[in-house]
Formats: C-alpha cells, structure tokens, sequence
C-alpha cells in the first residue's frame, strides 16, 4: 500500500505536468502548408494549403537571403487583387518588385485544400536560379486559428526547392 507521501507526490507530479502542458504553446495537429518553386517562363511558387480545417491562409514571406544561389527577383509577374478559380485572392504584395531578395503576400479567402501559383522571375549568381539554388531560403506562413488568434508556421526550402511548414497530425 502506498504511503500518504508517495501519494502526495504522485498528486504534485500530476499537477505539474498538467501545468506544464497548459503553459506549453498549442500545436497546430493537422496545419500543413507546401511550398514549391519551380524554374521556368515564367518560373513560379506554388502556395497549397495542404491540411488545416477551420484555419486561414492569411500571409506568407519568402526571404531569398539565404538562398545558396543569392536569389533575387528579376521580374514580379502576380499582382495584387488577383483571384484564382480557387477564390483564393492575392490581397497585397510586400517587397515584392525586381531586385528584392524578400517578398511578403496577403491572401483572402486562403482556405484548407486550395491552392495559389505565384509567378515571378528569380535569377542568381548565374541568371537562370536553378530549383537546387533556392536551398536555404526562408518561408514563414502567417494563419488564422479558428478562434481567429495568429499561428505563424516557418521552414527552410530543401535542395529540390520545397518547404513543408507544419506537421500532416500529431501524435
């Protein structure tokens, strides 16, 4: 049988991990957001909102800063107050004009399942920027949580120049 200590601590151990686990941040189960560039004419970003019910696609910045072929924009192609058969509107663009290395963009109406090709021209330390050149580059994902309280989700592009922000579910 247990004492009265053993199970006074047991109690205060419960007590803490609850604390703890109310004090950690909320993951997002579930929230997944794929970027992917491709090189072409024009080249492109394809924005697909993956997984996420009941949240926003409501932003989203690329910092071409630490891209390994110094990526920069040479020519802007997407213009702001653009829609798409999605609906998904491209509601602003930030930065995003020839001979920046950063671009932000705001959405509307960016739902789970829907999908938004962004065309622009990047080149680098050769012209032509090849997929592999982009490794490095930053891309944060700015989401409305279905309580409508921001959930931002950030990601490196790998060497076949894609980016995952998110998880698919958690454990």
């Amino acid at each position: 049988m247990r004492s009265a200590r053993s199970k006074l601590l047991g109690s205060l151990l419960a007590a803490l991990l609850v604390q703890v686990a109310l004090c950690m941040p909320a993951q997002a189960c579930g929230v997944l957001v794929r970027i992917t560039y491709g090189e072409d004419y024009p080249d492109w970003f394809l924005v697909e909102f993956i997984n996420g019910a009941d949240f926003e696609l409501v932003g989203l910045d690329i910092d071409l800063n630490g891209s390994v072929g110094s990526a920069l924009i040479d020519t802007p192609y997407s213009q702001r107050s653009e829609q798409n058969a999605s609906n998904v509107v491209l509601a602003d663009t930030l930065g995003f004009e020839r001979g920046s290395r950063r671009m932000g963009f705001k959405f509307q109406n960016f739902l789970a399942s829907k999908s938004y090709s962004l065309s622009v021209d990047l080149d680098g330390v050769a012209d032509q920027l090849e997929n592999a050149e982009l490794f490095g580059t930053t891309a944060v994902a700015h989401l409305k949580r279905p309580d409508g309280e921001p959930l931002t989700l950030q990601g490196k592009f790998d060497k076949d120049a894609v980016v995952e922000l998110g998880n698919r579910a958690c454990a």
